[in-house]
């Protein structure tokens, strides 16, 4: 469990440990009350986990390979530590 904070302006990237990544618009992401129980973004296959989840800059063309040095990624904080 973790809390991101995103601007309108900006993607959510979601990685699972399958390798799936899900690259969505944060304006697409419908806003819900208190007395909801949220949204969905991902639906995981059994077994499955999310590895890591951070925001890019929506006019960000491409992924970058953190492990070259070249993430250009603003937060990814919220990495699984295991």
């Amino acid at each position: 469990v973790g809390v991101l904070d995103v601007q309108e302006k900006e993607d959510l990237l979601i990685t699972c440990k399958s390798g799936i990544i899900l690259r969505t618009s944060v304006s697409n992401i419908k806003e819900s009350g208190r007395a909801t129980q949220g949204v969905i973004l991902i639906r995981l296959e059994e077994g499955d986990e999310i590895a890591a989840i951070s925001k890019v800059d929506e006019e960000s063309a491409g992924i970058e390979d953190p492990e070259n040095g070249n993430n250009t990624h603003e937060d990814s904080s919220l990495q699984n530590q295991q």
